[in-house]
């Protein structure tokens, strides 16, 4: 039988009123359960905030930075994997069963391009994602997910998502 892995859907937003209600509802549609969805509100001063808690447990930081943001979503995480969005990202109805399939599988994380995943691409796109961000220490993706316990080790070196650097990539 395969693991059902908790997986946290950590958020970072800033003034995404017009766009996290969608997302919101797009990972509630999906097929796959348990998850649970953690929106980090980077001080907004739109109404981001009320509307992701319709949705969501909300955190709010006055320091902005998707970084901070997503380094803090994961520390509330109490998932075994994390699956890091953004606010404005709209997923596919399966993506979180097929993060559930590659951690089961011994992937222990990667990245997804709009939630699609082409089997071929499993070596060059997965691989390659994860191996860069260990390379880097760092995550680079929109949409990436890994074990939480990998994310744990990673951070206690360095930050994963450096909240001192803006990246552009």
């Amino acid at each position: 039988m395969k693991k059902k892995n908790l997986v946290s859907v950590v958020i970072p937003a800033y003034n995404e009123e017009a766009f996290i209600e969608r997302t919101l509802q797009a990972v509630h549609s999906q097929d796959y359960k348990p998850y649970e969805v953690i929106v980090v509100d980077n001080a907004s001063t739109d109404e981001t905030s009320r509307i992701a808690s319709r949705y969501a447990d909300v955190y709010r930081l006055e320091q902005r930075g998707v970084s901070r943001a997503k380094n803090y979503g994961a520390k509330k995480a109490g998932g075994n994997v994390l699956f890091f969005l953004d606010a404005d990202s709209v997923m596919s109805r399966n993506t979180l069963e097929q993060t559930n399939r590659l951690i089961n599988l011994g992937l222990v994380g990667g990245s997804f391009v709009s939630g699609i995943i082409d089997p071929s691409l499993k070596d060059r796109v997965f691989g390659r994602a994860f191996s860069l961000m260990c390379y880097y220490k760092r995550i680079f993706s929109m949409c990436a997910f890994c074990r939480k316990d990998i994310f744990v080790h990673m951070n206690s070196e360095h930050n994963v998502y450096n909240e001192n650097v803006a990246q552009t990539i």
